[in-house]
């Protein structure tokens, strides 16, 4: 997007930007769950780690917590994933017959 010519073909170019947003939109909550995967892998550490028995019980009910929303969370990443083609973005008609 910053080549001298790249605004010269406007449909082209437009096309480009899509492109780019859609990459980005697929790419961003990739990178987020990453964070989130790094945080409850410090949140097991401090768990494990825990010497007092009702401090490690409830620190242990933390990460069980998590590790379930985790899961829930990257369920709902690779249907995006599944769903996010091409042509999924784009309208059709459906025959039920």
């Amino acid at each position: 997007m910053a080549a001298p010519d790249f605004w010269s073909n406007r449909e082209r170019a437009q096309a480009d930007v899509e492109e780019v947003s859609r990459l980005r939109s697929l790419i961003n909550p990739f990178q987020q769950f990453e964070r989130e995967i790094e945080d409850f892998s410090a949140l097991q550490e401090l768990a494990a780690e825990e010497g007092d028995p009702a401090h490690r019980a409830q620190a242990e009910k933390e990460v069980a917590t998590e590790h379930d929303r985790l899961a829930h969370k990257l369920d709902e990443f690779e249907l995006r994933q599944f769903l996010s083609g091409e042509n999924d973005r784009a309208n059709a008609f459906v025959t039920i017959h």
